[in-house]
């Protein structure tokens, strides 16, 4: 929950420092208008996240959705991004286009499924949770009031 809450939080300030000099039809506008989807999305799970905090959750797919999520928004970005920086020393400039591109392509689908992965243990936890009925225990009142009546016939 926590992680989630900063994640919005860290997308928010993205969002506000992209829409400096804002002009539609423009990258940053693109750019503006993902993130505030992306930013609604996180702060709708967080939300549903804080409405089932009494209810009994399978903990592994609450795991497994910040896990993926966690790799397809921080840590296969920043694996691309280190590995673009690196590798123009090791590979000469012809290769490196073509690496650079393989490896957009790869960070692109990785995140994608990454996501995918994520939202799908989300949405299965939140059918699961609300699937399950309370279960209200049968109470059975024995007030005893023929108790008398029904030890005459024994």
């Amino acid at each position: 929950m926590i992680f989630l809450i900063l994640l919005v939080l860290w997308y928010s300030y993205q969002v506000v420092i992209a829409g400096k000099g804002l002009l539609i039809g423009s990258r940053r506008f693109k750019f503006l208008v993902i993130a505030g989807i992306f930013v609604s999305i996180l702060l709708g799970e967080a939300i549903a996240y804080w409405c089932i905090r009494k209810r009994p959750v399978q903990k592994k797919l609450v795991w497994l959705h910040i896990i993926s999520l966690l790799l397809a928004i921080v840590i296969v970005p920043v694996l691309y991004a280190t590995f673009i920086y690196f590798w123009p020393e090791l590979l000469p400039q012809e290769s490196y286009e073509q690496w650079r591109a393989y490896l957009f392509n790869l960070k692109n689908i990785l995140s994608l499924f990454f996501l995918v992965m994520g939202h799908g243990c989300f949405v299965t936890m939140l059918v699961k949770v609300f699937a399950q009925r309370r279960k209200e225990p049968i109470i059975v009142q024995d007030t005893g009031i023929l108790d008398d009546y029904a030890d005459k016939f024994d």
